[in-house]
């Protein structure tokens, strides 16, 4: 029961939190600077890993579907089957798990810093609003650079798929490419953007609110 009590306790934390934060999110001045400073730095700091672990990733899709659906006689739909699973379920979920991993930690410890250093308390002293100035430009840059991270992977992901497939298979290139434009759809391209934005958007919540209240 007390466990519960806490969950509830917590949720209610965190939704005051992001009540805070979209009072101040749309409102003068934007910090653009800052939100393009943080995108450039959560970008590159994340894009490496995260590029080389769906790279990998789709190499693996691509030889499981090629035993798998060759005893059917149709191994040249392999690249849909990759193209569909990557842009839908897979890269969204890995880029995320990384961006967590790679940027979250780094945000939570970053302002945690600021907090047990007094710097927070100093802003509101000065008259500027910490949750405007801290939380919303990382909050903003976050959901954007794991979409555009996630764009990135999709790609890097059907690369490993062509090495596997056309490079060491023998697949016909053009083959490769028309079942790739023939399965992917718009519609799959917008559902993992989509996904992309809101497990960004979250990561970054958690992230911002735990290095904010951080104590000790």
């Amino acid at each position: 029961m007390k466990s519960f009590f806490n969950l509830i306790l917590f949720l209610g934390r965190i939704s005051l939190f992001k009540i805070s934060i979209l009072k101040v999110a749309f409102t003068l001045p934007l910090y653009s600077a800052e939100i393009i400073n943080q995108i450039y730095f959560l970008s590159l700091r994340c894009l490496v890993p995260v590029c080389s672990v769906v790279t990998a990733f789709g190499m693996v899709v691509a030889v499981q579907g090629l035993n798998i659906l060759r005893i059917f006689g149709a191994d040249y739909m392999v690249s849909g089957l990759l193209s569909v699973s990557l842009v839908r379920e897979l890269c969204p979920c890995i880029t995320c798990i990384m961006v967590s991993a790679q940027a979250g930690s780094g945000i939570t410890a970053e302002i945690g810093a600021m907090r047990i250093k007094e710097e927070i308390d100093a802003l509101s002293v000065m008259a500027v609003n910490p949750v405007k100035f801290l939380v919303v430009p990382r909050l903003v840059a976050l959901t954007i650079s794991t979409i555009l991270i996630n764009w990135t992977a999709q790609g890097c992901g059907i690369f490993g798929g062509y090495i596997v497939t056309v490079l060491q298979k023998g697949m016909s290139k053009g083959v490769f490419f028309e079942n790739i434009y023939l399965f992917t759809g718009l519609s799959d391209i917008i559902a993992g953007t989509i996904k992309a934005c809101i497990y960004g958007f979250i990561i970054g919540l958690f992230s911002t609110y735990y290095g904010y209240f951080v104590t000790g």
